[in-house]
């Protein structure tokens, strides 16, 4: 079912970094279990309430974003602002067990975390930002 949204991801992403959308899935499942063990009371297994299609799924929507931000705004993610939005979730965390939990889950690979953690936010931020400020957007309400 979701196999489409993975090659259209796989298009989206491109040459921007060589780590496959299915790594990128299952890098986030890992995620997302390393902060499943902070939420209380949990009792169901994570597999149960987040198949591998939630994050492959989400995998493809984030490709999207930055094909837009790219596409529209003109901005590439870069292996510099990938560092600095890392540097940005270690000195401002307010929950520094679940991000050591998040590090260790990704085998500490700076990369990975970079890739997968990181990217997505940064994305979404850019591009709101972007997209709130574009006067050819919003040109015609503010008419």
């Amino acid at each position: 079912m979701f196999a489409p949204l993975l090659l259209a991801a796989s298009i989206l992403i491109g040459d921007a970094e060589d780590l496959s959308l299915t790594a990128r899935a299952e890098a986030q499942r890992k995620v997302e279990q390393a902060r499943y063990a902070f939420v209380i009371g949990n009792t169901q297994p994570l597999d149960e309430l987040y198949p591998r299609s939630v994050f492959e799924a989400r995998v493809a929507r984030e490709a999207a974003e930055e094909e837009v931000l790219k596409r529209v705004f003109g901005m590439v993610v870069t292996p510099a602002l990938l560092a600095e939005e890392f540097a940005r979730i270690e000195k401002t965390t307010r929950a520094p067990d679940q991000w050591e939990a998040i590090k260790k889950a990704l085998g500490h690979d700076r990369r990975l975390i970079e890739e997968t953690f990181c990217r997505p936010p940064l994305v979404q931020r850019a591009l709101r930002a972007r997209f709130a400020f574009d006067r050819s957007i919003h040109a015609q309400p503010h008419q």
